[in-house]
C-alpha cells in the first residue's frame, strides 16, 4: 500500500499567511483523493490540529453544498486521523529537518488511513 508524507510543511505562522498553509490550499481535495496512507509530520502542534480540522470540515460538509461529493467522501474515508508524538532518535528522521528537530522538542505525526 502507498504511504504519502507531507514532511514539515512550512506552516506560515503569521495569521496573515494562513491561506498559504496546505489545509487551506486548493489542492487539498486532490491530496485527500490519492490512495494509501497520508501522513503529515510537523514540529508545530497547532498546524497538525488545523490540518485535521480542515479534513473533518470537508468530510462533514452538507450535501449539496460547495464541497463536491467526491471530495467529501475522500475526506470521510481519511477519518479518523491519529495524532501521535514521535519518539525518534535523530538518525531515524525521514528528512534532515526531522533529524535536526528530533533533539529540540516534540515532533508530531498526523496519520490518515483510507
Amino acid at each position: 500500500m502507498a504511504h504519502h508524507h507531507l514532511l514539515y510543511p512550512n506552516p506560515y505562522p503569521k495569521p496573515s499567511q494562513r491561506s498559504r498553509r496546505w489545509h487551506f490550499h486548493p489542492s487539498l481535495p486532490l491530496l485527500l483523493q490519492i490512495g494509501g496512507t497520508l501522513e503529515l509530520r510537523t514540529n508545530w502542534l497547532a498546524y497538525a490540529a488545523e490540518f485535521r480540522a480542515a479534513v473533518r470540515g470537508l468530510a462533514r460538509a452538507p450535501d449539496g453544498g460547495a464541497v463536491p461529493d467526491a471530495v467529501r467522501a475522500a475526506a470521510a474515508r481519511r477519518l479518523p486521523a491519529t495524532l501521535t508524538t514521535l519518539q525518534i532518535e535523530p538518525e531515524e528522521g525521514l528528512s534532515r529537518f526531522e533529524q535536526k528537530y528530533a533533539t529540540r522538542g516534540p515532533l508530531y505525526a498526523l496519520s490518515f488511513g483510507e
